[in-house]
C-alpha cells in the first residue's frame, strides 16, 4: 500500500475493508528508538518508511511519540497475520 494521508474515520473504513476476515492484528507502540534498554523483550526489527515531505519539519523527531522527546502523538506498527502463526499464549489474549 503507497503512502496515503486519512481521517481517523476513513482510516477505520478503510481497515475494516482492507484486513481479511479471521486475521488477527498485531499492533505495537515500541519505537526501538525509545524503547528502555533493560526491556526484556526481544524484537524483530522491521524497516519500514514514511515520506519525510509531507511534514512542515524535515526532522525523525516528528514521527516519535511525546514521551520520547518527540513530537508524535502515537507512533504504530501495524502487523495482519493469520492466528495460527502466534504462539499458544499470544492466541490466549484474542
Amino acid at each position: 500500500m503507497p503512502t496515503v494521508i486519512l481521517s481517523k474515520e476513513d482510516f477505520l473504513k478503510e481497515m475494516e475493508s482492507a484486513i481479511p476476515d479471521g486475521c488477527v492484528v498485531i499492533v505495537s507502540s515500541d519505537v526501538l528508538e525509545a524503547v528502555n534498554p533493560f526491556s526484556r523483550k526481544a524484537y524483530f526489527e522491521v524497516k519500514t518508511g514514511i515520506p519525510s515531505n509531507i511534514f512542515r519539519k524535515q526532522e525523525k523527531s516528528v514521527v516519535i511519540p511525546k514521551a520520547s522527546g518527540g513530537k508524535s502523538e502515537m507512533t504504530l506498527t501495524i502487523v495482519v497475520c493469520n492466528p495460527k502463526l502466534l504462539t499458544e499464549k499470544a492466541r490466549e489474549v484474542i
